[in-house]
């Protein structure tokens, strides 16, 4: 998962279940720019993933988990 922040900052990537439960919390750095995520415990389907920066939300994407064979 890649990301990005102002510098100097520091921010917090949430990912959400479809019910809107947070399942996943990480505090990242603006000197860090890539964040790898374990998804194997998961269910499939729809995720929603938030970077917050300052307690205002600068960015929001769909993460989506496929059948694993």
């Amino acid at each position: 998962l890649g990301y990005s922040i102002p510098q100097g900052s520091e921010g917090t990537i949430e990912i959400f279940d479809i019910n809107g439960k947070v399942i996943y919390s990480q505090t990242v750095q603006s000197d860090s720019h890539d964040l790898e995520i374990t998804t194997a415990e998961w269910s499939t389907g729809m995720y929603m993933c938030r970077l917050i920066v300052n307690s205002e939300i600068i960015g929001e994407e769909k993460i989506v988990i496929t059948d694993r064979e």
